[in-house]
Order: structure tokens, then sequence, then C-alpha cells
């Protein structure tokens, strides 16, 4: 099959995935019955964009957190609500009664992406063929499809733990230092929409062990690159990591500075709440 097929292909799984997402969008007609997505919906409309960016990297002051207007309980990632804050404000949206339509296109558009990243991911562990098949078996999912028909946080998390995977495949075939700095930032995000996105951490580790044993220990000719290149970039993994989760919920730790790695105790009491 020629790229220009494959490209065609992939083209129409795309328009596909997003027509099957983007259906029937205002499905509750403004009556905001889904719980969860009601309750972000809330949080959105309550917040505000700061005055500067020292603003919003401090807890005790973010006009974006939701700790600071009146949600003492919040245990989702804050990454999905700024973003679709911010998008909303942009598109004079910025109202209880839009924002729900505004963050379920969000999601659609996030689901689509991981039609996208699934269509490259098999094609670089088996052939493009698989990597069109992939990507239209996982656009008519109907647990994609539903989920892109809410404001939630779940399709967010998705696609950056996809994301993040597609980096790892990156890493196991040909390790460079950006595809660690890009795997770090990747899967900082993916914590900064849900917490539980730390079960993937184990993965990363056996997928770097994977890379060292096939690199290191199972040839003959020892590859130096290979383990130069993972020392250094073990480090910028978690550096960025760090620092865009840090970013993205920055109401997760106790003060604005980023040297001192305190988490806030109001974090820390509502997941063992929520536990």
């Amino acid at each position: 099959m020629s790229k220009i097929n494959v490209m065609k292909f992939l083209f129409l799984i795309i328009l596909w995935a997003l027509f099957l997402r983007i259906c029937g969008l205002n499905w509750v007609q403004g009556q905001h019955l889904h719980p969860d997505e009601r309750f972000l919906t809330m949080v959105t409309n309550d917040i505000k964009i700061p005055s500067s960016f020292s603003n919003y990297l401090n807890p005790k002051i973010s006009s974006l957190s939701p700790y600071n207007n009146n949600y003492s309980f919040f245990v989702y990632g804050t990454f999905p609500i700024n973003f679709t804050k911010i998008i909303c404000t942009l598109t004079n949206n910025d109202n209880y009664g839009k924002i729900n339509l505004v963050g379920r296109l969000l999601s659609s558009l996030f689901e689509v992406g991981i039609v996208i990243l699934l269509f490259k991911i098999a094609s670089l562990m088996f052939n493009q063929k698989v990597g069109l098949l992939a990507a239209y078996l996982y656009s008519i999912t109907v647990l994609s499809i539903q989920l892109s028909h809410f404001y939630a946080v779940d399709t967010f998390l998705n696609f950056f733990i996809v994301l993040a995977f597609y980096f790892l495949v990156k890493i196991i075939l040909k390790p460079k230092h950006f595809l660690f700095l890009l795997l770090g930032m990747s899967f900082g995000a993916a914590l900064a929409c849900k917490i539980n996105a730390i079960l993937f951490f184990p993965i990363i580790i056996l997928c770097f062990l994977y890379s060292f044993i096939q690199h290191c220990l199972l040839r003959k000719d020892k590859d130096k690159m290979f383990i130069k290149t993972v020392l250094l970039g073990i480090p910028i993994f978690i550096l960025s990591f760090y620092l865009t989760f840090r970013i993205n919920q920055p109401q997760a730790f106790l003060n604005a500075n980023f040297l001192t790695i305190k988490i806030n105790p109001q974090f820390l009491s509502n997941l063992r709440e929520l536990q």
C-alpha cells in the first residue's frame, strides 16, 4: 500500500472517528444530568484566570485553584478544567450553560488524537496496515465514543497515557534525549489529569529495563551510546515529569517554591477521603 493511500485511509478514519464523537454532543439538552460532568462544570465556571503566572503557581492564592473557590474536596486533576477554562474564555463560552459543551468537544478531539497515536504506535511496532486497523478499531470503540460525550477527565488522561506509551516505543527502538523529555512531559500531564495515572509508572520502568537488557546484556557488543543516552535520559525524564506536573497542578503542593517538594496536606486529605 502506497504512502498516499495510507494517508487517505487514515484521513477517512479520522473523519469517521470525529463524526461518531461529536454527533449528538448536546445529548442532555442543557439538563446537566451527568454528576461528574456537572461538578466539573461548576468548578470550571467558578475558577478564574489569574492576573499573573506567579499568582497561578502559588497554591495559596491562585484563582484557578478549586481550593480557593469554595471547593475543599477536589480529587481530579486540574489540567482538564484549566485548559477548558482558557478555551471557554477565548471563545466567549465561559458560562455554566456552555462550559460542558466545550468540554465535550475537547474530549472528542483528545479521543480522536488517540486514534492518530494508535496508528503511529502500531505502524512502528508492526506496519502501516496494522496501524490503520488499530486506528479503525479504536474509532468505533463504544467506550471511547461514550466518554467523548462527557466533559470529564478520563479522555484527557487517556490521551496523555497513550502519548507517553508512544514515546516509550520510540525510546525502545532508538533512544534519544528529547524523547525522554517528551515522555516526562506526557506522563506529568497525565498525572495532572487524574492521580491514578501513577499506575502507568511501573510500565515505564519495565520499558526502561527491557531496553537496557536488549541493548546492553543480550548483545555481545555493548551499545555504549545507548547506555550514555539512557543514563542522561532518565534524569531528563524525571525533571520534565516533575516540572510538567507541578506547573499543571500547583495546588497539589504546599507552596510555589519548585525546590521544595512538600505535598499540600489538603490534597493528601482529599485522596485519603476518596480512598
